[in-house]
């Protein structure tokens, strides 16, 4: 089964926080019914991460250990 997504923003750091103009678009993401992949800082604390964490069905958490067995699919 093929998932398409149509909006891939790479990671979203304290570095991307910092523009508003950047933080306006994803937000707007949070609205629309496209999934949405993004990488987000494990201890990353803004009003922007929470939302995505809290409406994610799926939270995969990379770490040292378990990065090496992750495979594309």
């Amino acid at each position: 089964m093929w998932l398409w997504f149509h909006t891939i923003p790479d990671e979203i750091g304290p570095m991307e926080l910092e523009s508003k103009e950047f933080v306006d678009v994803v937000e707007n993401l949070l609205s629309t019914a496209e999934k949405v992949i993004v990488v987000l800082h494990q201890n990353l604390e803004h009003t922007l991460t929470d939302k995505f964490r809290k409406k994610s069905s799926t939270l995969i958490n990379i770490n040292l250990e378990n990065r090496g067995g992750l495979t594309q699919t």
